[in-house]
């Protein structure tokens, strides 16, 4: 058992976002998020719609790498700009340019 799924595990129930900035919450924040730089890094339920992730996803244009494999990675890359931030997409998106 990891220590990331022990640590979540034991987050109170229906909560959708772990945020280290929740006092109540912070013990529960995996490590990876913790010591990320500030705000590089978000965990949250992925099945509950009206969840911080979910809303990032949708707004920075998440994209999971390898999704065509169709293990259904949880990892989503985001972007803000006006092009891919993704390494492997990146140069999908600079070569289009022309």
């Amino acid at each position: 058992m990891s220590t990331t799924y022990h640590k979540v595990s034991k987050a109170p129930k229906g909560v959708a976002d772990l945020d280290e900035d929740i006092p109540e919450l912070k013990e529960y924040v995996p490590a990876c998020v913790r010591v990320c730089a500030p705000k590089a890094r978000f965990f949250g339920d992925l099945d509950q719609p009206s969840s911080n992730v979910n809303k990032m996803i949708a707004d920075k244009r998440g994209v999971r790498l390898k999704d065509e494999t169709g293990n259904k990675p949880q990892v989503y890359y985001l972007s803000g700009g006006a092009t891919a931030s993704v390494p492997s997409l990146r140069s999908m998106s600079d070569s289009s340019k022309g």
